[in-house]
């Protein structure tokens, strides 16, 4: 074995050992975020995600009333119903939201943005700190499901 092999194993070792026995004994697990996009109720589907601003083009922003800031984020929803194999958009009766992270909680306040061929619910919520996870529950009612569905995720964020 060489000079540089022999240094990097107890290197390796040293930094991972921890969390690989941590995990083989159930003590820990690695956090990882919700990685679904939708939620889908008989013909109806709900899509969802929650990004930070900067990702938005000032065009884009304006067009649509939102304020950009690194320390912005904003929540979409949208829902379709599928019907002859077309997705159709859907308005929807109600909803409602907060999103939370270890210190602030806050009620997400939905604005309709309309398009040709789209309907997405546009929501904003302030990101408090670099590298952290905030946690939405939202409670959707798409005009002719008859149903609330509700929707619980959480993301990680980064102050860019």
């Amino acid at each position: 074995m060489t000079m540089v092999k022999r240094r990097l194993f107890p290197l390796f070792f040293r930094l991972f050992s921890p969390a690989i026995l941590l995990i083989l004994l159930g003590m820990g697990q690695p956090v990882m975020a919700d990685l679904d996009i939708s939620v889908q109720r008989g013909d109806y589907e709900i899509f969802y995600s929650a990004f930070n601003t900067s990702f938005i083009s000032p065009d884009v922003a304006r067009a649509a009333g939102i304020t950009r800031g690194k320390n912005k984020g904003l929540v979409n929803i949208s829902v379709v119903r599928y019907e002859g194999g077309e997705r159709i958009p859907v308005e929807v009766a109600a909803i409602e939201g907060e999103a939370w992270d270890l210190i602030y909680r806050n009620a997400l306040d939905f604005k309709p943005i309309v398009e040709p061929g789209a309907v997405y619910y546009l929501a904003p919520f302030k990101i408090t700190n670099d590298n952290e996870f905030i946690q939405f529950s939202i409670q959707v009612q798409p005009e002719g499901l008859g149903e609330t569905v509700d929707i619980k995720f959480k993301r990680n964020f980064y102050l860019d």
